[in-house]
């Protein structure tokens, strides 16, 4: 299993389908960072529990797949891109599989896909909204990244 993902969705179909935007440029630079592309809608359940368990750093827009956070090995990453929507009424809906598992937990907040006013954010009964991945959220996600890769590649202080 990759040991760098960003867990992606099949939203073909999908009623409850939210949408991703504007996250061209994050993927560009994740894959040059050696992440590959994992949708748990193709995995069975053992298939999903072996990749969150192998994975060093997970990324993925807010979602039920990040419940499998539970199975994340110790010190692993698992960044969730929000949104305000999220922020305001879902923030911390995974907190808990974090100290289950005792990875690192991120979360980076992104826009509201659709909404331009940030003052007018929809409440969860008139649905849930996807993601809008901006140039700020991507410098964010990427500058986590990059200081976890250098913090578990660094050479080791030999003991004396």
């Amino acid at each position: 299993t990759p040991r760098l993902i960003w867990l992606g969705r099949d939203e073909s179909g999908d009623a409850r389908a939210r949408g991703i935007s504007g996250h061209a440029a994050l993927l560009e630079e994740l894959t040059s960072r050696g992440f590959e592309m994992v949708a748990f809608e193709h995995l069975s359940p053992l298939e999903q529990i072996a990749a969150m368990n192998g994975a060093d750093i997970v990324i993925a827009p807010h979602g039920a797949g990040l419940a499998n956070m539970i199975y994340s090995k110790p010190g692993a990453l698992v960044i969730e891109i929000g949104t305000r929507q999220t922020q305001l009424h879902r923030w911390g809906d995974f907190v808990k599989c974090a100290h289950v598992s005792q990875c690192r937990y991120d979360t980076v907040f992104a826009d509201v896909d659709g909404i331009e006013d940030l003052n007018k954010i929809p409440s969860m009964a008139s649905g849930h909204r996807g993601v809008r991945v901006g140039r700020h959220a991507t410098d964010q996600i990427l500058s986590i990244v990059d200081e976890h890769l250098n913090l578990t590649q660094a050479p080791q202080a030999s003991a004396r």
